[in-house]
């Protein structure tokens, strides 16, 4: 009998073992059925999911909550309040929190249904970790998210700036 294998829980016991303190995510995606997606995706990890439908809403909650993970969607609304009036997309989100020294620190990942070569090298340049292209597979999601915890985890859980990877995968 042939066994799946999963490597995201094979590779990554950690960010199942609920002993260890859960992990936050911040989800920021505007459309409710791919929200819902990624969160049911995520939900074996038993991490702490906090969502945001527009760029407003995530940026104070990644002020407020200090998420260890954001998977960021590009096309967003840029939400009610107007006090940052730069902000009109994901990108410009991401740059924001790399910006930010309190921010810098957070993984962020890209999922979005723009996947030419241009819009995954401006999103690196942003700031981004990593990129997904939508349509996504649930596994490959789940590998990259636990990737970048994992990253955090294994540079002690800092929340700190940190060097981002330029579109050549440079620090």
């Amino acid at each position: 009998m042939n066994q799946h294998h999963h490597p995201y829980i094979e590779n990554d016991a950690a960010a199942l073992d609920t002993s260890k303190p859960a992990k936050v995510i911040l989800l920021v995606e505007d459309q409710d059925h791919i929200r819902q997606l990624i969160k049911l995706s995520l939900a074996p990890t038993q991490h702490k999911i906090y969502e945001a439908s527009d760029c407003q809403t995530a940026l104070h909650l990644a002020r407020t909550l200090k998420p260890d993970l954001m998977l960021l969607d590009i096309v967003l609304s840029k939400g009610a309040d107007t006090d940052t009036p730069t902000m009109t997309n994901g990108l410009d989100l991401c740059r924001i929190v790399k910006d930010t020294p309190e921010l810098a620190y957070m993984p962020i990942v890209l999922v979005s249904s723009r996947g030419q070569t241009s819009d995954i090298k401006k999103g690196l340049a942003a700031g981004a970790n990593e990129y997904i292209v939508k349509p996504f597979s649930v596994i490959h999601l789940m590998e990259v998210a636990m990737r970048q915890l994992s990253a955090m985890t294994n540079d002690g859980g800092h929340k700190h700036t940190a060097k981002h990877k330029d579109g050549h995968g440079k620090a």
